[in-house]
């Protein structure tokens, strides 16, 4: 089928591969689901392809397919990896207004996307969001935080005048740490 196809592409990153069939399939009106837009979007992540991946994020909508989670957080991660971390945040926050669960890697693309855009303030906002919605927290999101605590230390000795701030938003970072991922 071709949803085999392309999702054999996507995991060996033949993005033009899986673009071409997916135009095919829409010229000759073969019928498609949301995972076969995921699995083209997935390819051209992993081979890079941000412009190609942007792209495709629109195509769901216009065929009337609903967005799933894994759509939405293949969008966000596309968004970020192509540094446009303000748009991967607004499509996390849709998800909410739109009943779709985050789930861990959601909230891991989020905090790429703080990480990117040197926002700890909306990471310890999500670090909360989190705890509130029972998020389970992985090696990912530990990663994310531990660069996030290390951008707050730098932006600390750099600018003393928000130290308080910096701290507050350090102190409760490590404490997200601590509790879920052990001693850090």
């Amino acid at each position: 089928t071709y949803n085999a196809v392309i999702s054999g592409c996507a995991e060996a990153a033949q993005w033009r591969v899986a673009l071409e069939m997916i135009e095919e399939m829409i010229k000759s009106s073969v019928s498609f689901d949301l995972s076969t837009v995921t699995a083209v979007v997935n390819a051209c992540q992993r081979a890079y392809a941000w412009t190609h991946a942007l792209g495709l994020l629109n195509l769901p909508s216009a065929l009337n397919l609903r967005w799933d989670y894994i759509m939405y957080d293949n969008a966000i991660a596309t968004l970020v990896s192509s540094q446009r971390w303000e748009d991967g945040l607004n499509i996390f926050y849709r998800m909410a207004t739109v009943s779709i669960r985050r789930d861990t890697v959601s909230f891991n693309a989020a905090l790429f996307a703080c990480r990117q855009g040197a926002k700890w303030e909306v990471a310890t906002q999500l670090v909360q969001q989190m705890r509130d919605q029972m998020v389970d927290v992985d090696h990912r999101t530990r990663r994310h935080l531990t660069r996030i605590l290390q951008n707050i230390t730098d932006n600390r000795a750099q600018d003393p005048p928000q130290s308080k701030d910096l701290g507050s938003a350090a102190g409760q970072i490590l404490d997200t740490t601590r509790k879920d991922l052990g001693s850090v």
